[in-house]
C-alpha cells in the first residue's frame, strides 16, 4: 500500500501528532485509513479502529481486510470510550466532530483517560473546548493546524495526568451571548470605530489563547494567520451588508415610502436586521476574533509577545 495514500490533509495532521506506542484508539474511525496508516508506517503496534455507526465501522473492516491487517487492527462498534478497557491504549485519537460532543466522551469515562496521549480535533466550538480542557487540568502538549479545500481543522495533544479533585469542568456556549449584539451592532454602524488596540492583559492573552490555541500562537502559526485574516475579511464582508441594509432602510423612511412602518415603529426596520438571529450570533461572534485578531497579529506575528510577558521557548 502506497504510504499514507488515503490520508487527507486533516488525517496527515493528526498522523503526525501520535506518538510511538503499543496501541493506539481511533475514536470516530469512520472509513479506519488513519487507524491502519499508523500501523503500516510503524507508529503503533496494535490499533482500535472504533465507532457508533456500524456503516462506517463495515467500510473500516473492508479496507483492513483488503490489506490483510485483521490481526493488528480491531474493530469495535462503541459509542465514545464505552468498549475501550482502561489502560488497553497509550494514546487516543477522537477526531472529526463537535466539541461539546468531544466533552461528553471524554467526561463519560475519564478514569480512561488519565495518563493517556489524547489527540483531539474539535469541529466546532474550538473557545470552549480549549477553555474544558483548560479549566480541566489538561496538559498542552501540541497544537496543530490545516487547510483543507478551503475549510480549517485545528487539533491539539493533551494529557490528564490525574483526575480533579471536582471532576472535569463542562463548558457550553453561553445561550445569552447575542444579547450584546444591538448594542455592538449601534456602535459599529453609527461610525464609531472598533477598538484595535485593547489594551494588552493577561485576561485579554487568555481569551486569546482560549480562542485561538496556545501553543499556535506562541508558535506563529502560518494557518492561524491565514485564518485570522480571513475571519476578518467574513466580518468586514458581514458589516458592509448590514451598513447597506441599514442606509437602505433609512432611505426609505426617509422618502416616506413605508411611512406607516415608521409611524407604528420607528426602529421597525432596524429590529429586521437583529431579528435574523444566525445572522447576528456569526457577527457577533466575527466581531470578537476580529478585535482579538487585529491585536494578537500585530503582537504575535509582528512584534512578538507583549513586553514583561514574552516566553521563552521550550518552557512548559
Amino acid at each position: 500500500m502506497e504510504k499514507n495514500k488515503h490520508l487527507t490533509k486533516r488525517l496527515q495532521m493528526l498522523f503526525s501528532m501520535v506518538p510511538t506506542c503499543d496501541c493506539v484508539a481511533d475514536v470516530g474511525c469512520d472509513h479506519g485509513y488513519l487507524s491502519l496508516a499508523l500501523v503500516q508506517q510503524g507508529i503503533a503496534k496494535k490499533a482500535i479502529a472504533m465507532d457508533v455507526r456500524p456503516g462506517p465501522l463495515e467500510r473500516a473492516k473492508e479496507h483492513i481486510k483488503e490489506v490483510s491487517m485483521e490481526e493488528r487492527v480491531e474493530t469495535r462498534l462503541s459509542d465514545g470510550l464505552e468498549k475501550l478497557q482502561k489502560g488497553e491504549a497509550q494514546t487516543i485519537v477522537i477526531a472529526g466532530m463537535g466539541g461539546p460532543l468531544m466533552q461528553r466522551i471524554l467526561g463519560t469515562y475519564p478514569e480512561k483517560i488519565v495518563g493517556v496521549t489524547l489527540i483531539l480535533q474539535p469541529q466546532s466550538e474550538l473557545k470552549e473546548f480549549r477553555q474544558f480542557l483548560r479549566k480541566s487540568g489538561f496538559q498542552l502538549l501540541a497544537e496543530e493546524a490545516v487547510i483543507e479545500r478551503g475549510k480549517y481543522y485545528f487539533a491539539m495533544k493533551v494529557m490528564l495526568k490525574k483526575l480533579p479533585k471536582n471532576g472535569l469542568v463542562f463548558l457550553e456556549k453561553p445561550k445569552e451571548e447575542f444579547r450584546d449584539v444591538p448594542t455592538m451592532l449601534y456602535q459599529m454602524l453609527h461610525g464609531k470605530p472598533i477598538d484595535n488596540t485593547l489594551a494588552w492583559s493577561l485576561e485579554r492573552q487568555q481569551e486569546a489563547e482560549d480562542a485561538f490555541g496556545k501553543l499556535l500562537l506562541e508558535n506563529r502559526h502560518p494557518v492561524l494567520e491565514k485564518y485570522l485574516l480571513y475571519r476578518e475579511t467574513e466580518m468586514m464582508n458581514l458589516i458592509t451588508v448590514m451598513q447597506g441594509n441599514l442606509e437602505e432602510a433609512k432611505t426609505s423612511e426617509e422618502e416616506g415610502k413605508d411611512k406607516k412602518r415608521s409611524k407604528k415603529n420607528p426602529s421597525k426596520s432596524m429590529d429586521e436586521i437583529r431579528g435574523n438571529l444566525d445572522l447576528l450570533y456569526s457577527l457577533m461572534l466575527l466581531m470578537e476574533k476580529f478585535t482579538l485578531s487585529a491585536a494578537t497579529r500585530a503582537r504575535y506575528f509582528s512584534e512578538g509577545f507583549p513586553e514583561g510577558k514574552k516566553r521563552e521557548r521550550g518552557k512548559k
